[in-house]
């Protein structure tokens, strides 16, 4: 049976290149925690503590950001592996072992992704180690490694069990099984969400002013893990509500990218939630942070309010994890991506119209992403500002959320468009397929 999983893995590589690339990027923001944290042991005093929390906090958020993320990607990649887990079902094979099958190739290819982030990270700043005198203990990568692993794991979780209940005579038939948008699992971590946000309130509330402060702080990153909860069941809402009134919404190439947002489903929450969690942190949290340099300010403490290079400080690894976590979304369909343009110009489309499509299609996603991460970052600022008793700090929150609207566009667009020489290419292969 080991072999079996071990050839699978071998054989079909490609189909978990989105969890290595994942992997990947969240190794080299591990490795970043692990040096801080293995340079603390060699300093005493405030040094080391500063160091030891600082690696500490950059390994929490990057796990925090890997979880959601790691969860859409194991979606994806659970549903193409749905037709050769069936056959293994029909063969007699019983669903706990396939289910044991895919969390087996999941650790691998989490660990070989992260083994290679690590040695990616260490490898070029190997020198500026030496001059600076830090060092890379092995216990604190494995530490690392093992919890970043367990994220991947969990992650996966969901994505599992509903492959596994769906028929494999409806897989290998072609047909699209039901899927349910909201199930016991995702009730659950929903409601432990909700009632640690509402924990972390009460406890806000009734806590002095340095207290509070750093109960607030980790409001954004709770009320992120609740979006990528929420975000699969309001997908189809949210298009549909904010696409009813764009005035290009009686353009044929608009209609055709909404519907594939729209039907695709589970490659569009793939797509948009990364962006959404890293809109939901940074607007969040410079939106908390404004609310509490206001109500430090009247309690008579001198504040300030967040640089961004401490912003980068703590969410540069996160937010390293989302972009890595939407390419890898984009390029785990790069080869649908072609056969349904080949299809479309084989039918009579132009290469313009497959161009603009893929505007749109990426359009959508950016901007229904950067909603849903607005009204999270609002939400956080909302909460933040009611139990200082202060005035919303709406305009930071836009500006931040605005900003980071066009990197999230092109971060999508680009992997799309590298599909269109392949497009081009293959008009007449196809063709010629449909002819004989």
């Amino acid at each position: 049976m080991w072999r079996l999983f071990i050839s699978d893995l071998r054989n079909r590589w490609l189909d978990w290149v989105g969890i290595i690339l994942v992997a990947f990027f969240c190794g080299v923001a591990s490795g970043w925690s692990a040096l801080l944290i293995s340079s603390s042991y060699g300093l005493e005093g405030a040094a080391s503590r500063q160091l030891l929390n600082a690696g500490t906090a950059t390994l929490f958020l990057t796990w925090i950001a890997s979880i959601p993320v790691s969860a859409s990607v194991a979606r994806l990649v659970a549903k193409k592996k749905e037709p050769s887990y069936s056959v293994w079902r029909l063969l007699g094979m019983r669903r706990r072992y396939v289910g044991l099958c895919f969390f087996v190739q999941i650790a691998i290819a989490s660990f070989l992704g992260l083994m290679l982030g690590f040695i990616g990270f260490a490898i070029p700043c190997f020198d500026v180690f030496v001059c600076l005198g830090a060092c890379l203990d092995f216990p604190v990568v494995a530490l690392v490694a093992c919890v970043e692993l367990l994220a991947f794991v969990l992650g996966g979780l969901s994505s599992v069990h509903s492959s596994l209940n769906v028929s494999p005579l409806l897989t290998l038939g072609g047909q699209l099984p039901y899927r349910k948008k909201i199930g016991a699992f995702r009730i659950v971590v929903c409601a432990l969400l909700v009632v640690g946000l509402f924990s972390l309130i009460a406890i806000s509330v009734e806590s002095d002013p340095l207290a509070r402060i750093s109960c607030l702080v980790f409001l954004p990153f709770v009320v992120a893990l609740f979006c990528s909860v929420v975000l699969r069941p309001l997908l189809p809402w949210v298009v549909k509500t904010w696409t009813a009134v764009a005035p290009w919404r009686g353009s044929p190439v608009w209609l055709v990218a909404q519907s594939k947002v729209l039907f695709y489903s589970d490659e569009s929450v793939a797509i948009q939630m990364p962006i959404a969690i890293g809109i939901s942190l940074v607007a969040g949290l410079i939106a908390v942070v404004d609310a509490l340099v206001v109500y430090l300010r009247g309690q008579g403490i001198e504040a300030s309010g967040i640089s961004a290079e401490q912003l980068l400080s703590f969410l540069g690894a996160p937010i390293l994890v989302c972009v890595a976590g939407a390419v890898a979304v984009v390029a785990m369909t790069a080869n649908d991506r072609v056969l349904e343009g080949r299809t479309f110009i084989s039918c009579g489309s132009s290469h313009r119209s497959i161009f603009e499509m893929m505007i749109c299609e990426s359009f959508i996603h950016a901007f229904n992403a950067l909603i849903v991460g607005m009204a999270c970052a609002l939400s956080s600022g909302a909460i933040a500002s009611a139990v200082c008793s202060v005035s919303l700090p709406l305009s930071a929150c836009l500006v931040s959320s605005l900003l980071i609207f066009a990197p999230s566009f092109a971060v999508v667009l680009s992997p799309m468009l590298m599909v269109l020489p392949s497009v081009s290419a293959g008009k007449v292969l196809l063709a010629r397929k449909a002819v004989e």
